[in-house]
């Protein structure tokens, strides 16, 4: 947990900005679901592509976050606890297509991963790191672009065909970003950026953004029982 004093509100405005994104994206998917929004719209590419901007900054502040942060294990292991109770809760109201390794399963598992080879990763030049992270980013994007035929692989983004996960965040590639934000997470902390990245005064999305966990796991429920609510109310 960041200490208010150290916040970097800079920070905090993108994760707030990142989550709002989120939140209209699945409240799109809600209206789809009842029949209220085309299905085309959601899956566009302009969406498509935003999606993956928000989950993008989401993945990448959260591994600077890990110099922040007192314990990334412990961190990890709520985290995982969380995308548990979503796996389950998911399960209950879709079976055949529940969120089986979604973005918050990534987080725990990245964060563990971090904190358990934190002394490791610390070692590494962070220079050269910084281009290696973001060229393997690049490539497992290739890696894991065909099917496999096994079915023990998908948290590593190897999906055999008919896989299905309604919010999918596989290690690969998504890890080699997270240890991205992580390398230049320690830069930042030691205010070697320029000041200008410092000086973004406290606003509504720095606001926001100091509570993404909370807003993540209790925004679905809300606008899915709304959507349900107006749906029964209607007929």
């Amino acid at each position: 947990m960041i200490e208010h004093k150290d916040r970097i509100h800079l920070i905090d405005t993108l994760r707030g900005l990142a989550i709002i994104l989120m939140v209209i994206q699945h409240f799109a998917i809600d209206l789809c679901m009842f029949g209220w929004l085309s299905w085309e719209v959601v899956d566009s590419i302009p969406v498509t592509i935003l999606h993956y901007i928000f989950g993008s900054l989401f993945v990448l502040i959260s591994g600077v976050c890990c110099h922040f942060t007192h314990s990334n294990i412990k961190r990890g292991i709520i985290t995982l606890s969380l995308a548990f109770a979503v796996s389950v809760g998911t399960y209950i109201v879709d079976p055949t297509c529940y969120v089986r390794f979604g973005i918050l399963h990534f987080f725990g598992t990245a964060m563990l991963v971090y904190g358990v080879g934190r002394k490791f990763f610390d070692m590494l030049s962070r220079r050269l790191m910084t281009v290696v992270y973001a060229i393997l980013f690049g490539a497992g994007w290739f890696v894991i672009a065909k099917p496999v035929q096994t079915t023990f692989l998908w948290m590593f983004g190897f999906c055999a065909p008919g896989f299905c996960s309604s919010d999918y965040w596989p290690i690969i590639p998504w890890i080699f970003l997270f240890l991205l934000g992580a390398c230049i997470g320690g830069p930042i902390k030691e205010h070697r950026f320029p000041e200008y990245f410092y000086s973004c005064k406290e606003n509504i999305l720095s606001k926001v953004g100091r509570h993404t966990m909370i807003i993540y796991i209790a925004h679905q429920p809300i606008l899915y029982g709304i959507c349900l609510l107006i749906y029964n109310f209607c007929h």
